[in-house]
């Protein structure tokens, strides 16, 4: 049976009614999906009252499961983590306008949540198109930026949280370079790639790097690229993390819990600022 797919942006986010993901995904079902995930970035899937085991497996539907953690401000005994602790404050980063792991090689191509504990108000999580963002942009700045490449660190996006001390800094990530302008390999649509992880940009003057990579974010998430997902308890949230920026929203971190789980979606290959060849589109199908 089709599913029952309901357009929320067009080309970005779509909604899937009346599905129940708790037992085996057939194959028609699966391939409806992914081919859901080649025309929208964002994918919501509401009522998902799930184990653990289900979620990873619905991530092997779209590609192959990755790393599985919790997004939440809580210890592991379910106490709310002390405002002052390293992992709130690595947490904060969340809030930034980022990309997941851009740092490795080959970053996640998607990545999921399902939300299991809520805060009273706020905690939405915001996402913004990046293929837009390109397809918007004025053909002189597409020219200009169209073959330049960016660097991305976890060093940068902790001093952004404000994290300074030099041990807190260090990560086992090194960085990595990706072309700035890049092709998503399930649309096939070019994207930007950068966000709260981006150092600066290759062979570019600080100043002119700061600058272009504020002026790409500003056009990015405008209202009119955005969607803001309200969370309801048992929600599955997709997001194609090749062609979106996400972060989350304030909501009260000392007072409140908030608690999602997340799997990444793994990607075979690097970042390309060249379009795949009709082979490589057909063997992904």
């Amino acid at each position: 049976m089709p599913i029952e797919l309901r357009e929320i942006r067009k080309d970005f986010v779509a909604e899937i009614d009346g599905i129940d993901l708790s037992g085996a995904i057939d194959k028609a079902l699966s391939n409806q999906l992914r081919q859901a995930t080649k025309k929208f970035a964002v994918i919501i899937i509401r009522n998902q009252d799930i184990d653990y085991e289900s979620f990873v497996r619905c991530a092997d539907v779209i590609g192959k499961a990755g790393r599985c953690q919790d997004i939440t401000n809580l210890n592991e005994d379910g106490t709310i983590r002390a405002p002052s602790s390293f992992e709130a404050r690595q947490a904060r980063g969340n809030a930034l306008w980022h990309t997941d792991m851009p740092v490795l090689e080959i970053p996640p191509v998607g990545a999921m949540l399902l939300a299991q504990e809520l805060p009273s108000a706020g905690g939405e999580t915001q996402l913004a198109d990046l293929c837009a963002a390109w397809s918007t942009l004025p053909a002189d700045l597409k020219r200009r930026i169209e073959n330049l490449t960016a660097v991305h660190d976890i060093e940068t996006i902790r001093r952004r949280m404000g994290i300074t001390d030099l041990e807190e800094l260090k990560s086992e990530y090194l960085p990595a370079e990706h072309p700035l302008v890049c092709y998503d390999p399930l649309s096939g649509k070019a994207s930007l790639l950068f966000g709260a992880h981006t150092s600066h940009i290759t062979n570019l003057p600080g100043d002119e790097s700061r600058s272009l990579l504020d002026e790409l974010l500003r056009h990015s998430t405008r209202e009119e690229l955005t969607y803001r997902h309200s969370w309801h308890r048992f929600d599955l949230l997709y997001w194609n993390n090749r062609r979106t920026l996400h972060r989350v929203l304030p909501y009260n971190e000392v007072s409140d819990r908030r608690r999602l789980w997340r799997v990444e979606v793994l990607g075979t290959d690097r970042p390309s600022n060249k379009p795949r060849s009709f082979w490589q589109r057909l063997a992904s199908i």
